[in-house]
């Protein structure tokens, strides 16, 4: 159940900063009611106040992960993700409440073995190194020409050519999510709405699965060129009851393979 506070978050816009990162993840205060595991987080614009943890045992509990790094500063929202499928490690993300404190906990326990566990952790700062990349690419010299009509025309041409056609090595990464219980009106455009702002994602990275008679069947895939980026969508959007009643899901997407 939600406590008297977590109602205040839904307002909540994600954003991107200045430096053309993406990131962070909300902002609420409810350190001593919520000590299972957290719901979706209400996101918030980049700071440099968000850290990614990854090398993670699949199993670490929030509670005593936040407890590690509250030995760094005030923690105020700490999130655990469920593993890959297949896979015994996971990452977490951890907001802290100045940067100070989150600066100081990136370069303290980064590459070091967490008390009660094996491996090392890898810890940095929770931002969008794909939005970087492509603004530095974006600054290229010469007049395009478009080839074909209308909007359509400009998007095929530029789906062929600078970022975006370098980006297509990309389709098969780490950042692919896999959305399910989506309404009939689902067009790509609205999961551009829903997804684009947590990071960059690939050429022809949306897609919502259409019947004959052009009404989505509930389910769709969105391809992040970042999985950190595909991580804070699940952690946002995975669990939300929609007025139907049923329950939207978003998680990786799985391999191809036996199930």
């Amino acid at each position: 159940g939600k406590g008297r506070d977590g109602g205040g978050g839904g307002g909540g816009g994600y954003g991107k900063g200045r430096d053309g990162g993406g990131g962070g993840y909300g902002k609420a205060r409810d350190d001593h009611k919520d000590r299972g595991r957290s719901g979706p987080y209400v996101a918030d614009p980049i700071q440099a106040n968000n850290l990614y943890v990854t090398g993670l045992p699949g199993d670490i509990d929030e509670v005593r992960l936040k407890d590690i790094f509250s030995t760094k500063g005030k923690v105020s929202q700490c999130k655990v993700l469920p593993p890959r499928p297949g896979e015994n490690k996971t990452v977490a993300l951890i907001r802290f409440e100045n940067s100070d404190d989150a600066k100081a906990a990136k370069e303290t326990l980064n590459g070091t073995i967490l008390d009660g566990m094996t491996m090392p952790v890898s810890v940095r700062f929770a931002e969008n190194k794909a939005a970087q990349r492509q603004n530095e690419e974006n600054s290229h010299s010469g007049v395009v020409r478009v080839t074909g009509s209308g909007i359509d025309g400009i998007v095929s041409t530029f789906e062929a050519i600078g970022p975006l056609k370098a980006t297509r090595g990309h389709e098969h990464h780490k950042g692919q999510l896999y959305v399910a219980g989506l309404p009939p009106d689902t067009s790509n455009v609205h999961l551009y709405r829903l997804f684009a702002p947590f990071g960059s994602i690939g050429p022809k990275g949306v897609h919502a699965m259409m019947t004959p008679e052009g009404k989505c069947k509930g389910i769709a895939f969105v391809n992040f060129l970042e999985e950190e980026s595909a991580q804070l969508a699940i952690a946002t959007y995975n669990g939300a009851v929609l007025p139907d009643g049923t329950t939207m899901r978003v998680s990786m997407k799985q391999p191809k393979g036996p199930s």
